[in-house]
This record gives structure tokens, sequence and C-alpha cells, in this order.
């Protein structure tokens, strides 16, 4: 139970938990090592869970009748996902497939749903950890109806950075692992187009690729190629990652 009640601690969502409340939850919740490829919930399960992932890595997809994957959300150590099940008890809509081997935390609803009742603050994290996810998707929808490709991607990778990035001298590296399949999945792309923006970014270089890894060389630069017609707001929480 040690391990939940560290997780639980360490998740930034659920900062606001006292500790009595988080021993609650970890009494109620369960821990399991999930490997690669396997899959922690799929669609048409119905929502008794939400998870916290504890190390590894996850995606959230909603597969199409025709098989095809659009990916929906990247998940790292530390965050919530499965979250819906808060609201919506019924079916899932998409699935969740572990993309590195994964230590999973899985609080039930009902745990989780009687301490929001009892802490306002924490509700307001939940409500807040909503309103971002949604923010983000709806921001992805607009990309693909209003921008061109090469739009896309750089806001994909500039969100990556924002959520994931980790400082390398004047740049910030992604090191996520993504194939570029994937990446076309998250922006509406195929494989080939990724590639063939990829390589223009690295040309001029903006970019450079090692391996699995991303590394945005100068971000200054690739926010403004990136916004200059959309003003300068969206690049401030990649600066503040640079500031750290």
């Amino acid at each position: 139970m040690d391990q939940i009640t560290r997780g639980l601690r360490n998740c930034e969502t659920l900062k606001a938990l006292t500790r009595a409340q988080r021993l609650q939850l970890a009494e109620n919740s369960r821990i399991q090592v999930i490997p690669h490829k396997t899959l922690v919930y799929r669609a048409t399960d119905q929502s008794q869970h939400v998870y916290l992932l504890v190390s590894g890595q996850v995606r959230v997809a909603h597969v199409n009748d025709g098989g095809k994957q659009s990916i929906l959300m990247l998940v790292m150590p530390g965050r919530l996902f499965g979250e819906m099940a808060i609201c919506h008890t019924g079916p899932r809509e998409e699935s969740c497939e572990v993309i590195q081997d994964s230590t999973v935390v899985s609080i039930p609803v009902t745990a989780l749903r009687g301490v929001m009742q009892e802490n306002g603050n924490l509700s307001i994290d939940i409500i807040t950890l909503f309103g971002a996810r949604r923010r983000r998707i709806e921001g992805r929808l607009k990309s693909v109806l209003f921008q061109k490709h090469r739009q896309r991607l750089m806001q994909l990778l500039l969100e990556l950075a924002e959520d994931y990035g980790t400082p390398q001298g004047n740049g910030i590296r992604i090191a996520m692992g993504l194939s570029y399949q994937e990446l076309g999945s998250l922006i509406g792309a195929s494989r080939e187009t990724i590639k063939s923006i990829l390589g223009e970014l690295r040309n001029e270089r903006l970019l450079s690729i090692d391996r699995s890894e991303i590394v945005i060389t100068h971000p200054a630069f690739f926010c403004a190629e990136r916004l200059s017609d959309a003003g300068n707001d969206f690049c401030s929480p990649t600066h503040r990652l640079q500031q750290r």
C-alpha cells in the first residue's frame, strides 16, 4: 500500500487530498504492473475506475469500426487517466494501451467520488483537469480543420514540449519514443507527411532528431513561425519550461 500512497501523493491533480483521505483511497485501490502492448481498458468496458500512472507510458485512443486509431492523449507518470468514469459510468468510448511497461493504480470511482464530496478543493482540481483536456482536444480539432500539416505538427511538438519536455542547452528535449505513425494519428496526418515535415524542420535547424528523441533546438524561432498569425500567448508555457 505504501507504493499506492506515494503515487497518490505525487499526483498533482490529487494534491488537495488530506493524509486521511489519501490513506482511504489507497486502502480501496490496487496497483499492478502492466506490460507493453497490453490494454488497461477497452471501449465498451464499464467505467468503474479512474487510473493513476505511477511509471511507464500509456496512450488513450479511439478506434473506429474500420480499425483506424486516433490517439486522443498520451499519459506520463503522475497523471490521471480514464477520468470520464467520474461523471459517466456507462461503457467507455475509448481504449487505453500501455506503450511502455507501466505501473498503474486503479482507483474505484465510488471511493473517489466519496472523497470529492468531502473535499471541495479536490473537486476543483479534477474539474480543472477536465477543462484542460477538453481545451487540448478542441485545439487539435481546430488545428485539423484550419491549419496546414506543418502548423499542426509544430503545435503538437510545442504541446509535447510543454507537457513532457526537459531543457537541453538552449532547446527542449522531448523523449516520447513516438513513431511517425503515432505523431500523425495525433494530428490527422499520414506517416509520410510527418516524416517529410520533420525532415524540413531538421534541415532548417529548428529541431534535431536522435533515435526516439526530438529536440526543439531554437524554441523562439519555432514559436515565431508557428504563431505568426495566432498571437504569442501559446508559447509562454514553453518559455516557462526553459526557465525552470
